[in-house]
């Protein structure tokens, strides 16, 4: 979750807590840049959406994204300070893309697929309003409706990582 979108939707960030699903940061602002910074610079932007998230959702979470899957050995230290557990991803499908049409990400996915995974999907772009996910709403019965037919289960990333 990024900071800025739960401080724009704090009603969004409650149904997803009330629904069950685990919350991580994701930065506050979701800067391309945010891992070639200092580590205090860092660690202001996990901060700032830690407290964004926290009041929108009353969750802290203790898992971080680094935005755009940038990292450096700064960024791992200064989250493994602040007490974060790091999680990247294994199949990316680029399902923000205006262009991508619901059966390239069905098919994109499928084809990465593997047991263990973990397949990153976007509810938006960033911290723009109003972005269509028509085609990955319409992916998506269709990915896990394969997935599950395929003998996969589907976890939360504590489970996966044994937490």
């Amino acid at each position: 979750m990024l900071g800025e979108n739960a401080e724009r939707s704090p009603n969004v960030c409650q149904r997803i807590r009330k629904e069950g699903h685990i919350i991580g940061n994701h930065s506050y602002s979701h800067s391309r840049w945010v891992a070639l910074r200092r580590g205090q610079d860092i660690a202001q932007e996990l901060k700032l959406a830690q407290q964004a998230i926290y009041k929108a959702s009353g969750v802290k979470p203790d898992l971080f994204r680094p935005p755009y899957g940038f990292w450096t050995p700064w960024m791992l230290r200064t989250a493994k300070k602040l007490r974060f557990t790091v999680v990247t991803w294994d199949n990316m499908t680029n399902d923000w893309e205006l262009s991508k049409e619901a059966d390239e990400i069905v098919t994109a996915i499928l084809k990465r697929v593997r047991p263990g995974g973990i397949i990153v999907l976007h509810d938006g772009r960033g911290t723009r309003q109003g972005y269509d996910r028509t085609s990955l709403l319409l992916a998506l019965p269709h990915i896990i409706t394969c997935l599950k037919r395929e003998g996969y289960q589907f976890v939360t990333v504590p489970q996966l990582v044994g937490e």
